[in-house]
């Protein structure tokens, strides 16, 4: 049931950030997360497939300060409740 409320969730914010931000936020398949998530700034951001952003005690958060910065998150990544600010770039591997 976890799953389905997290795609869910999923879904809802990845077609709130499209519309936000259009091209700058791309979000892969499977997305999966509860209602803690934000991503704000000028820059890219772009997250692999199969992600799992499942916070329970803080949000998890992307904060990107200049148009130049590009935040990359790989495949099957587990973030939860972790806070990413990048005025040039992040980039954080598969798995």
């Amino acid at each position: 049931m976890k799953k389905l409320i997290g795609l869910a969730f999923g879904l809802v914010y990845k077609g709130f950030y499209k519309l936000r931000f259009g091209g700058r936020v791309r979000i892969g398949r499977g997305f999966v997360c509860n209602w803690r998530f934000k991503i704000k700034g000028k820059g890219r951001v772009v997250i692999g497939d199969d992600c799992n952003f499942w916070a329970h005690d803080r949000s998890t958060q992307i904060y990107t300060y200049s148009s130049e910065a590009l935040v990359e998150i790989g495949s099957k990544c587990r973030l939860n409740g972790c806070i990413l600010m990048a005025r040039k770039g992040i980039e954080v591997g598969d798995h």
